[in-house]
């Protein structure tokens, strides 16, 4: 059932999201056997994964930054870290299915989530009824998402009919052709490229150093964040760890290199790439600004605010999936991820009221707007 609905998903190019909701050891054997179906990397996010199968911890799933895997597990049966779980997605290329365990649909709300701890002042789990609650009316509203509860068959939500899709074929997209046009003209200065996931910013730094001339280094948080990159770049970029390149561009002449590439800007220490910068004539940084990249905000907010000057630049055409993937959908109107327009507000009165929880999630446009104005202020805020 799952390998014919995947090759249309291929086709489709689109992601999907199988819940499977039940007693935890129930879950577990479904998604195992499940996965043992489909050919894929599975990477396995929580506590308890089967024998043989190694497990991610949530905090550890940022590692996965700059990289792409062919289907996953989530299982939030004790512990739902909605960052993590966004930062999986974003992490999926086209055709994958994504598996979220969760505990029996009804009780869910009623009981304690282990990742409360987190943000929690209290020394046990707490219930977190609201959001569940918010996150199973999005869940049971999408058309695509398939919801399996323990003791009833499975069976798939349909797929709706899409064109087929065609994946990159190695060649720039009109929208990151003109970027690089911009930048293999550009004599000196600061680019700042954002995005949301899977758009292809990776991508393009990679095809920026395979076409200059000059020589190119690349950093980022980690080598594997810079691996699609590099393999665009086809072997001409020299990778650095951030700090290592500090300590060479401090001890050594770098005057010889043309361009500075740092991907995945936003998860390195922002006074160490600030003294980055001013060694390279032209640097451009990449990043994702949605809330699950935890300093994406900060990143545009604190760092960009501080600098000079720079150029601002945005893909919106994703690249890893196609326009209106059924995973990227969901997550964005659950995680509220959708940014909206902002609204003047010079001249008006100001008027304080006090918000609750349960107002706010029962009307879903004030929540929406609540969240908006939060993260927008405060670059800490992430789902």
């Amino acid at each position: 059932m799952l390998q014919a609905a995947q090759q249309l998903m291929r086709r489709q190019g689109i992601r999907r999201l199988l819940v499977l909701s039940g007693e935890p050891e129930w879950c577990r054997e479904q998604a195992q056997r499940l996965a043992a179906t489909l050919p894929g990397d599975w990477p396995w996010v929580g506590e308890n994964p089967p024998p043989g199968q190694a497990a991610l911890a949530s905090g550890a799933v940022r590692q996965l930054l700059g990289q792409e895997r062919l289907h996953a597990v989530f299982d939030a049966g004790h512990s739902l870290d909605v960052e993590a779980l966004a930062a999986l997605c974003g992490a999926l290329r086209a055709g994958s299915w994504l598996l979220l365990l969760t505990p029996p649909w009804r009780q869910w709300a009623q009981l304690p989530d282990g990742d409360s701890l987190r943000w929690s002042d209290c020394p046990q789990p707490i219930t977190t009824p609201h959001f569940i609650r918010h996150l199973q009316q999005h869940l049971t509203d999408d058309s695509e998402v398939t919801i399996w509860r323990q003791d009833e068959p499975l069976t798939l939500a349909a797929l709706p009919v899409r064109e087929g899709w065609q994946p990159p074929d190695g060649r720039p997209t009109e929208e990151q052709q003109a970027i690089l046009t911009a930048l293999l003209q550009a004599e000196s200065g600061v680019w700042v490229l954002t995005a949301a996931r899977g758009r292809g910013k990776s991508t393009l730094a990679g095809m920026l150093v395979a076409q200059s001339p000059l020589i190119c280094w690349i950093t980022g948080p980690s080598r594997a964040a810079t691996a699609v990159a590099g393999e665009w770049a086809q072997g001409r970029a020299q990778f650095w760890a951030p700090d290592a390149l500090l300590a060479q561009c401090r001890e050594g002449d770098v005057s010889a290199v043309g361009w500075l590439l740092v991907d995945e800007a936003a998860a390195i220490p922002a006074p160490l790439l600030q003294q980055l910068i001013g060694y390279f004539p032209r640097v451009l940084l990449t990043t994702t600004v949605q809330g699950y990249e935890g300093t994406g905000r900060g990143f545009l907010l604190k760092f960009c605010a501080g600098l000079p000057a720079y150029q601002a630049l945005s893909l919106q055409q994703p690249m890893r999936w196609a326009q209106g993937d059924a995973l990227e959908r969901i997550t964005d109107n659950a995680l509220l991820f959708n940014e909206l327009p902002a609204w003047p507000a010079d001249g008006q009165a100001i008027d304080y009221s006090q918000a609750e929880q349960g107002e706010l999630c029962a009307d879903p446009q004030r929540l929406a707007r609540f969240y908006a104005l939060l993260s927008s202020a405060h670059y800490r805020t992430s789902p």
